[in-house]
């Protein structure tokens, strides 16, 4: 049994009605003639249950809600109700798998059972199958949902019948065992444990709210003392159309972008792949927006995801448990530079608040995410952002960011599942009230494959987006010249 973090923990208590709070991806796959893809898939997940834990497991509340939940093994652990199978509306082609997998993408998971879900979609055009696949952001963030992945595909000594011959029942084994771990659950301790943290939870909030206040001060310091570069903060973002109270309806598109072009513009500037991709996200909704006439005088905010730092503790050491920390993250409000008409001058812009972000962040304690996720606690936490999507409050304040932007690196090589090639991996995020997009990119084989989910009240055409990221980074010079005096457009 382990404890949620408080981290883990907050991404249930931010879950409401409107914003599950899962992370996923679709993966395009060729399976090769025999055994039926569904069936190889089941047997690999059971063949592998030990090396992804969070198939295995399910939630424990504690009573009272005095502290976080727990994981404890599934023992009525049943791989095959995790995994569905439809088919895709004619014609099959990208717009049909889109439309397909936000239906599917807008369903909250159950609680009671493993926080995972799967569907294998036929239809598609070609021939080919799609794998959607999404895991509870509590259980693995960008990172942990990689390495889920990397160990279901296939290794060098994985033939295609992995599991199907000689292996053990589906179901009897795993179950067998999980049973074995229930019965070693001390269920007083844990009622004892949860006691004594519910208790020391005041003392550990009054120390996470010293050291955010702390830390505000320091980024008021050195917006104070700083030039034109100095990093964006929250709750200064302009509002857009995408920045409300959002609905439980999803949009989604996928994109490709030629990675060899992204890193010839990132050599030629002297910029990183993730400063080139805010580029273009930034390129591609100033496109977007101006068509509409919503684009904001101010420049857009983008909160970037990044590897958090620092040993897990429990609650900051107060009670000496450590816990699960399935989130090591942190976030960094990146400007995007879109008041910027020209695409070649924005990417020094881009480069130059990325690193004054940076710099900012890393001069910071690595714990500012996990202070705030205890503030809250378990029993105020989830209540009041069930109060703040009721009263549509994300309406009526400034948005802490406009987007999520979050860029991730797939394993090296070619890719296989249970004997299918995988010819395509787009990943499909969370979005929340005031932030109704996420754009998120895996880089893997020459390509760099983009998912874009948004609210579909925000923006029901997440498509128009998606075409303007090949133009904006088309516009993108291989030798990008120097950083130009800001202007604005007309």
């Amino acid at each position: 049994m382990e404890r949620l973090s408080g981290l883990d923990a907050s991404f249930l208590y931010l879950e409401t009605p409107t914003s599950p709070m899962h992370v996923g991806a679709v993966l395009l796959l060729r399976p090769t003639a025999g055994t039926p893809f569904g069936a190889r898939l089941l047997a690999r997940i059971v063949a592998r249950l030990d090396r992804v834990p969070l198939f295995a497991n399910r939630l424990m509340p504690m009573p009272f809600e005095l502290d976080h939940p727990a994981w404890i093994p599934a023992v009525d652990l049943e791989p095959a109700r995790h995994i569905r199978t439809i088919t895709v509306e004619a014609p099959g082609d990208d717009a049909a798998l889109a439309a397909a997998v936000a239906r599917l993408h807008a369903r909250p998971l159950d609680r009671a059972r493993p926080l995972w879900a799967m569907w294998l979609i036929e239809g598609l055009a070609g021939g080919g199958v799609a794998l959607y696949a999404k895991v509870h952001h509590c259980a693995a963030d960008g990172a942990g949902a990689l390495a889920a992945l990397r160990a279901l595909v296939d290794g060098p000594d994985d033939g295609l019948d992995d599991g199907l011959d000689g292996g053990p029942d589906e179901g009897e084994a795993p179950a067998a065992a999980l049973r074995g771990d229930w019965a070693a659950i001390d269920e007083r301790a844990l009622v004892k444990s949860s006691l004594v943290r519910g208790v020391a939870w005041p003392f550990g909030a009054a120390s996470a709210l010293a050291g955010l206040a702390a830390d505000a001060m320091a980024r008021r310091r050195e917006a104070a003392s700083a030039d034109s570069n100095a990093p964006a903060r929250s709750f200064e973002a302009p509002a857009t159309v995408f920045n409300k109270s959002i609905g439980a309806a999803r949009t989604l598109a996928f994109a490709r972008l030629d990675l060899a072009r992204l890193r010839a513009v990132a050599e030629g500037a002297g910029a990183t792949l993730n400063e080139v991709f805010l580029t273009v996200v930034a390129g591609a909704l100033r496109r977007y927006l101006d068509a509409r006439g919503a684009l904001p005088e101010a420049p857009l905010v983008a909160a970037v995801p990044v590897a958090e730092r620092g040993p897990p503790a429990g609650l900051f050491g107060l009670t000496g448990e450590a816990e699960a920390e399935a989130n090591r993250i942190g976030v960094m409000l990146v400007g995007l530079a879109s008041d910027e008409a020209s695409d070649a001058a924005r990417l020094p812009l881009v480069m130059a608040q990325n690193r004054a972000a940076r710099t900012a962040y890393r001069a910071l304690p690595a714990t500012g995410l996990r202070r705030w996720a205890l503030v809250g606690g378990p029993f105020i936490a989830a209540r009041a952002a069930r109060l703040h999507a009721s009263l549509a409050l994300a309406d009526r304040h400034p948005p802490p960011f406009n987007l999520v932007v979050s860029l991730l690196m797939a394993p090296p090589g070619p890719l296989s599942l249970a004997g299918a090639v995988v010819g395509g991996a787009f990943p499909v995020s969370v979005v929340q009230d005031g932030a109704g997009l996420n754009v998120t990119a895996i880089a893997r084989e020459g390509v760099l494959e983009v998912g874009l989910v948004a609210c579909a009240l925000a923006i029901p055409d997440p498509a128009a987006v998606a075409a303007q990221l090949e133009v904006a980074l088309a516009a993108l010079p291989l030798a990008s010249p120097g950083p130009r005096r800001r202007r604005k457009s007309a």
